[in-house]
């Protein structure tokens, strides 16, 4: 729960993922089993048209790789999937994989991204690169103390 609050300090309420994600959601949608976190923080947007997500997995000592091997295809499809809403595009490809120690931590957050679309993708894609940044860093804040 604090790894949330910080995140949540830092975009506020730019932080748009707002239900939580249960074992065999986790499993089917991103392809990690129970048997490789000894702790997890899942949650997206609850409306399919919105693609923020973030997800905290605290894998277990031998399964690190293999959870970011997971999040890495997760994150390649969602990328090759063409048929992405306009506004989502710019926040998967601005999406982070970061792992710090036993944490590996999927950002997929954009925010409110409708101004940043008007400049263009690349100003979309940076916001979300942007936000994805500070969530993270805020995470490593909580992990590192």
């Amino acid at each position: 729960r604090g790894l949330r609050d910080a995140v949540v300090g830092v975009l506020d309420t730019d932080y748009m993922p707002d239900t939580a994600l249960d074992a065999d959601v986790v499993a089917e949608k991103y392809g990690i089993t129970e048997d490789m976190y000894d702790d997890i923080f899942a949650e997206s947007f609850f409306a399919s048209t919105n693609v923020d997500t973030l997800l905290i997995v605290k894998a277990k000592d031998d399964k690190v790789e293999e959870v970011e091997n997971a999040l890495n295809a997760y994150r390649d499809a969602m990328i090759e999937d063409t048929m992405q809403y306009p506004v989502n595009v710019a926040k998967i490809q601005g999406s982070k994989i970061e792992t710090i120690g036993n944490y590996v931590i999927l950002a997929m957050l954009g925010g409110d991204n409708m101004a940043a679309m008007e400049e263009g993708d690349e100003a979309a894609i940076q916001q979300s690169k942007d936000h994805n940044d500070k969530a993270i860093e805020a995470i490593r804040g909580v992990i590192e103390q």
